[in-house]
């Protein structure tokens, strides 16, 4: 478990917004952890605090629960260099038709770790998956000190609309997202 800080823009922020008028407690937190919850993969974050607004963005203070999303074994700790829930399975299947396809939003999502991790032993690490600058994965491991790891996520689908000619790279590009789940950073404890 870790401190977390959750800041939600666009989409996230206007349900938020309208959230906290109209829910009681409990219903708010439950509302707001699942939202950010299906846009992660095996991390929730629970007890939601009120901390920040702004015009186009509001802040909640939060515990994390990281216990699914690392794996520890007795020499290391396995972290997925790919965090995000980047597409729904059904649009995969759509190489086959003559169609663009749409979607109902775009996405961009950035998640922040600083994991404290005595005398370990992580080298920098990095991943890319790139359609343009406007659609990516990318993920950075930098080791701050002899204690500290920092891990940098970021996933951006700025399309609503992929055109005909470009559907089967693209749709490579969120295949490849996908497959990323299955990579790791690796820590090795040192003892």
């Amino acid at each position: 478990k870790g401190t977390a800080k959750v800041t939600l823009y666009n989409d996230y922020f206007s349900a938020a917004v309208h959230a906290q008028r109209e829910l009681t407690a409990v219903n708010l937190e439950n509302f707001l952890s699942n939202a950010i919850a299906s846009g992660l993969y095996q991390i929730s974050v629970d007890y939601l605090k009120y901390a920040d607004e702004s015009d186009t963005s509001i802040s909640f203070d939060a515990t994390a629960d990281l216990s699914k999303f690392f794996v520890p074994s007795r020499s290391r700790i396995y972290i997925p260099k790919a965090p995000f829930a980047t597409t729904d399975n059904d649009v995969l299947l759509r190489e086959n038709d003559d169609l663009a396809i749409y979607f109902d939003k775009r996405k961009h999502a950035v998640l922040d770790i600083t994991l404290s991790a005595p005398e370990h032993g992580a080298s920098p690490d990095s991943l890319i998956i790139a359609f343009d600058d406007d659609n990516k994965l990318t993920s950075l491991l930098t080791v701050i000190d002899s204690n500290t790891v920092n891990i940098n996520y970021e996933f951006c689908r700025r399309r609503k609309k992929v055109e005909p000619n470009e559907k089967n790279q693209f749709l490579g590009f969120l295949r490849d997202c996908l497959a990323s789940r299955k990579a790791v950073y690796i820590i090795d404890r040192r003892e």
